[in-house]
Formats: structure tokens, sequence, C-alpha cells
């Protein structure tokens, strides 16, 4: 790691920089790197700088179903910092239910997922729209607990508790269009877990997923 300010490049050992950064430091979220800048510039900076990360070939990303970091709950979905990992399904869920904090149409909702999978969220650029069938596997716990049946217990309440952040209680977007009419998509709804065909044009959430295997 180096640094560069005025034209003078400044190596990792002859500056105050400590942090997750070498060949040994693992792909991963939750890295930081610190800089005690006015231990080696006391008179302080006027000088505009970027740090650019550079990922070495052959780093792999931490399998965080296997090792959550903030662990497991109801023994198969294995909490992270920035997504939950169904380890029965081998599917990993963005935590952020909202993540994109408003509704949109389908159509708009393929160009945010394409962003998405650019910014590389969460180190993966492989994210997309679940199907039907795999926001069905989120609710069916739920709804066999008696969830989505009454106030404070919504569908949307038992997925927080399982770990997800931000589930609204409005309906979701599922990747699989309605063989019957073109113009619709499978929605699931944050209430009661149904899911049922609506016309593309709504405006509904996103949940990205994406599969481990």
């Amino acid at each position: 790691m180096s640094l560069v300010l005025n034209g003078q490049k400044y190596s990792s050992n002859g500056i105050s920089v400590s942090g997750d950064f070498g060949s040994s430091v693992k792909l991963g979220t939750g890295r930081r790197i610190v800089w005690k800048c006015l231990d080696d510039f006391p008179q302080g900076l006027k000088s505009t700088f970027k740090l650019v990360v550079v990922v070495a070939p052959g780093c792999e990303l931490p399998n965080e179903g296997v090792n959550p970091s903030e662990g497991f709950v109801q023994s198969h979905f294995a909490v992270n910092r920035q997504t939950v990992v169904d380890t029965r399904k081998n599917l990993m869920w963005v935590r952020n239910a909202s993540i994109f904090g408003h509704p949109v149409t389908y159509a708009n909702s393929n160009s945010l997922i394409e962003k998405f999978n650019q910014e590389r969220y969460a180190g993966y650029d492989d994210w997309r729209m679940p199907t039907r069938e795999e926001f069905e596997t989120l609710v069916t716990d739920g709804k066999e607990a008696g969830w989505g049946k009454q106030f404070a217990r919504y569908i949307s309440d038992f997925l927080t508790t399982s770990g997800f952040k931000n589930v609204q209680l409005g309906y979701y977007w599922t990747a699989t269009t309605s063989e019957a009419a073109g113009n619709r998509a499978f929605v699931a709804n944050g209430w009661n877990g149904s899911i049922r065909p609506l016309e593309k044009t709504n405006y509904y959430y996103i949940w990205p997923v994406r599969s481990t295997k």
C-alpha cells in the first residue's frame, strides 16, 4: 500500500497506517484502514488525495453462510452486516429489504439491479430479483408459525425477527411473469405473505437475492 501527496510517494512502512490491508487479508465486508495523518503531518494537510484499494488475484470472499458475522437465527438464517443467507436454499438475500429506498416499476427494477451489480454490493456482481418460488421460501416458515394474521405479527415482523432490516408491509416484485398475462408479474406482500400477479406498471419494492452455489 502506498500514498502519493504533492508528487511524493510514501510507503505503508513510512506512514501511520494500520488495518485490513496486505496479502494475508481476505476479501469481505467490514474491512477498515486507518491513517493517523496528524502523526505524520502535524502541521496539517492542504492536499486532496484518493485511496485506491487493489484486489490481489486469487483472493476469495469468506463464506458468510458458514461463518456469519452476526450469528445464526432459526438455525438456517446466517446473518451478516449486509446479507442474510438461507443455508437451506443456498440463497443470499440483501439484509436491508428496502435497499433502494422507494418502489419502482417492473421495467425500472432491472436497471437498478444492473447498477447494484456494477457497484458490487457486499462484494458480489450477480444479484437479481427473486423468483416467485424463492420468495415463497422466505414467508413459508412465518405462515406455518402463525405470522401474518394480526397486528405486530405480520410477515414483515417475522422476517425482522429472522435478522432482516426495513422489511416493508407493501408489495415486492418477483422475476416471475404471469403466463396468463404477460403485462403482469408476481408480487409478494409483507402483510400476510400472499403472492399474486399484478401489472408491471405498478410501483413496488425490490429485494435483491443471489445464489450461493
